[in-house]
């Protein structure tokens, strides 16, 4: 990834750890990790490790990066189909292949006409994939932030995830930053939200 472009730039201390939580919330027996399956137990663990090395040491880097970066996966994986990039794959564990992202999208799919425009999710590879993400990371306790350009529906995709969590585990706020948000401003957010038990000490309210 030396030679490409990061949208925002990560050290090399936090694109490991992004790989270890990756590996901690992927590499299960849910997922065909099983160390008791000897047949599958060392192909499985390849698959799982390369996606999640895609998606933490190559999720940084920009359109251009990704192509270059799909031509290191590639070296290493001969089993990605040649269509696309490596970014466009998921893991089938049923099958122990490389299926694309488009396979997960909903046939037939039809908007609720209950809906206001504004709450619309027109499923595309890019919401499903950053949902199938974001989600698996939340849901293992991992903390997760989208990047991108201006309306590539960073929003979208976050509010999609939070909207599906359990009220009854999860309480959600939303803060709006501006260029003119000081960190004084969402500390005072965040607070307002908590009940305050001691000097400096906040809980969940309830």
């Amino acid at each position: 990834a030396k030679n490409c472009k990061e949208l925002i730039p990560i050290t090399p201390l936090n694109s490991m750890l992004s790989l270890c939580r990756l590996l901690k919330v992927f590499c299960t027996t849910d997922n065909g990790v099983n160390p008791d399956d000897t047949d599958n137990f060392s192909r499985l663990l390849e698959m799982w490790f390369l996606f999640s090395v895609i998606w933490s040491i190559g999720a940084s880097v920009d359109e251009d990066g990704r192509k270059k970066m799909d031509t290191l996966f590639r070296e290493i994986e001969g089993s990605i189909p040649a269509k696309d990039t490596a970014y466009e794959y998921f893991i089938d564990v049923k099958n122990k292949t490389w299926n694309h992202w488009e396979q997960k999208l909903i046939d037939g799919w039809k908007y609720n006409p209950s809906l206001p425009f504004y709450k619309l999710i027109v499923p595309t590879v890019d919401t499903v994939r950053y949902h199938f993400l974001g989600n698996t990371l939340l849901m293992n306790l991992n903390p997760v932030m989208f990047v991108g350009p201006v309306g590539t529906g960073k929003t979208l995709i976050s509010s999609g995830i939070l909207s599906k969590l359990d009220e009854n585990q999860w309480k959600v706020l939303v803060i709006n930053l501006s260029a003119q948000t000081k960190s004084i401003n969402i500390q005072e957010i965040i607070e307002s939200k908590m009940e305050k038990r001691t000097k400096g000490v906040f809980v969940p309210r309830g």
